[in-house]
Order: structure tokens, then C-alpha cells, then sequence
């Protein structure tokens, strides 16, 4: 059996059933293998890499306001097109609750609905690649 990270075990604590871990792709959509890879890795990430990406996010924040406000709409409106709104926001709750950092629900959400991202908005995923550059 894989591991199950932190915010897998929170999720499926939020929404009291062991369903969540047996059958992840029900709650998280079809990009579910990208969800749990990524809340594997957070759970392994270094104080050095948790404040490399929170400065990144809220810098981005501080130089492109626009741009950050329309990659978190994109990311929210989409996510709750894949799952609904209750697992989308508590799939994201969950990272950020194990995290305490904003980006890291902000990423939750991409990879929920990365496809649709991707494909029908034709837009990059913008919070992805802040993560991925500090490993």
C-alpha cells in the first residue's frame, strides 16, 4: 500500500470516512494521483523550502496583484467544476492546514483541476512552479 501523507489522513478525517484513502479519485477528481504526490511531498519539505515558497507566493502577491487574484479565481472556479465545492474546499483546507500556508491550498487546487487549466482555459498553472522550483 502507499504512504498516505499528512493532508490525505486530514482529508479523510474532515470528511469521516476511510473512503478518501481507499478510493481518493471519487473526492479529488481524475488528476487524484497529482493531489497525493504532491501532499507526499510537502510532508517531507525543509523549513528552508516551506519560507523559499511562501516568499515566492507572497512576492508575487506584492508585484502582480492582478495576476495573483486571477490564477487563484482560476484555480477555486475550476477545482469546483471537477469536484464541487465541498471537497474541492476542504481538499485545499486540508494542504494548507498541514502547511499553514496559503500556496500550498493554492496548488491543491490547481492539480485538482490542472486538465481543465491546462486544456479548456489554455492557461499555465501558476502556483505549481513556485513549489517545484525549490526541490
Amino acid at each position: 500500500m502507499n504512504p498516505i501523507s499528512k493532508s490525505h489522513k486530514r482529508f479523510s478525517e474532515y470528511l469521516k470516512t476511510p473512503r478518501v484513502l481507499e478510493n481518493p479519485e471519487e473526492f479529488l477528481g481524475p488528476n487524484f494521483e497529482a493531489v497525493l504526490n504532491f501532499w507526499l511531498i510537502l510532508d517531507g519539505l525543509s523549513e528552508e523550502q516551506w519560507r523559499v515558497i511562501n516568499e515566492r507566493y507572497w512576492a508575487f502577491y506584492d508585484e502582480n496583484y492582478s495576476e495573483w487574484d486571477k490564477a487563484i479565481n482560476l484555480a477555486i472556479d475550476t477545482s469546483l467544476e471537477v469536484v464541487g465545492w465541498y471537497y474541492a474546499d476542504l481538499a485545499g483546507t486540508s494542504s494548507k492546514t498541514i502547511t499553514g500556508s496559503y500556496v500550498f491550498n493554492r496548488v491543491t487546487r490547481e492539480l485538482i483541476a490542472m486538465h481543465k487549466i491546462l486544456e479548456d482555459h489554455q492557461q499555465p498553472l501558476t502556483f505549481l512552479p513556485m513549489f517545484l522550483e525549490v526541490l
